[in-house]
């Protein structure tokens, strides 16, 4: 089963997966028992889903994020939590945020939050408007990525 890359096994309600480039069936006593036999990591079948994933949301991906996001009351979010509410893997998230125009990273200590993103639409953060005023006011530069 050379397309086969993902097992997903149910059992009592807990679903667990495996991955691998392929994969090899064998049954055994008279075919009561399946044997699935995994070739690889599945790295590269990961990084496969992945980019098909991301073609197939391309501008859905967008509203998703905007709507997660928007629904939340806190500045910022992170890859993690956008991964665990919208359901997708953390790289498509992260590589979908780095792509859009509707999302924008921490003006203020950018490499100190390297996860974390903002919906442009809510403008600056008290503290960047702070510190904006301040570069403003006294030359200083903000500090960014």
């Amino acid at each position: 089963m050379p397309e086969l890359t993902r097992v997903v096994v149910v059992n009592d309600g807990k679903a667990t997966e495996y991955w691998a480039d392929s994969w090899t069936l064998a049954t055994q006593d008279d075919g009561r028992t399946l044997k699935l036999f995994g070739r690889g990591d599945g790295t590269v079948a990961r990084e496969n889903r992945d980019v098909a994933l991301m073609k197939d949301l391309d501008a859905t991906f967008e509203q998703i994020i905007t709507t997660a996001m928007g629904e939340s009351d806190k500045d910022f979010q992170t890859v993690p939590w956008l991964s665990k509410t919208t359901g997708l893997s953390e790289d498509i998230v992260r590589s979908a945020l780095k792509e859009s125009s509707l999302v924008r990273r921490p003006v203020i200590d950018a490499a100190k939050y390297d996860d974390w993103w903002r919906l442009k639409s809510r403008g600056l953060t008290r503290k960047e408007r702070w510190a904006r005023w301040q570069s403003l006011l006294f030359g200083r530069t903000l500090r960014s990525a």
